[in-house]
């Protein structure tokens, strides 16, 4: 469970504002390093920054629930979908991902929102990408929360990054994903790796990332 106090003195005026204001949040474009990234927040623009960075084959949308609570305190929460995930731009066919690229383009997305100061959560693989962009940025990260991180340890330490790095270089091997029939379908297999969500959380999740086909539907994330 993740918890962040209020700040001292926050920069969030409640009056006249509505709950759903906080709640839904808001989705814009926003080019990054030349690529078209989807970018998700909530609370309002002048709040302390919370940037969350989730799992590879995740998106966004999977930080609502904290955002929702993180915004209500006083809050901005930025939720990025990856490149190559959710509904941010895939790369050329000939192109590759790197670890190293994901954090150069949360640096872009930074520089982009004129952020000074942020705490930043990483998710599983995210942990890495958070953790990197901390460590070279010191000076804008005020806190690091990692959620489920992978770490090196005594046997690994040496080609820890190496191996993480590897994990994150997606090259086109398989072709493309397995169609499925409707969106009831692909939220019972998105089901299958986020048991702890709820089933109604996890249509809208599958929904978003679910594009429509001549035979069914396709997941958007890049098989890369």
């Amino acid at each position: 469970k993740i918890s962040i106090e209020p700040p001292e003195k926050p920069n969030f005026n409640y009056e006249g504002v509505m709950p759903e204001h906080c709640d839904e949040g808001k989705e814009v474009d926003v080019i990054l390093r030349g690529r078209r990234y989807r970018v998700m927040a909530w609370g309002s623009e002048h709040a302390p920054v919370v940037l969350c960075i989730h799992n590879i084959f995740e998106q966004g949308l999977m930080w609502q629930e904290l955002a929702r609570s993180l915004s209500l305190k006083g809050y901005r929460v930025i939720a990025p979908d990856l490149l190559g995930h959710g509904l941010s731009d895939h790369v050329a066919e000939d192109g590759s991902y790197s670890l190293l690229g994901f954090v150069a383009d949360i640096e872009a997305l930074v520089r982009e929102y004129e952020i000074t100061l942020l705490s930043i959560i990483g998710h599983a693989a995210g942990c890495i990408i958070a953790a990197i962009y901390a460590a070279s940025n010191p000076d804008t990260t005020e806190r690091l929360i990692l959620i489920e991180p992978s770490l090196p340890n005594e046997e690994n330490e040496l080609n820890f990054f190496d191996q993480q790095n590897e994990e994150m270089i997606y090259q086109d091997k398989t072709g493309k994903h397995t169609v499925v029939a409707d969106i009831k379908e692909g939220a019972s297999k998105l089901r299958t790796s986020i048991k702890e969500v709820e089933m109604e959380r996890v249509y809208a999740l599958a929904g978003r990332v679910l594009q429509p086909t001549e035979n069914g539907y396709r997941w958007t994330w890049d098989y890369k």
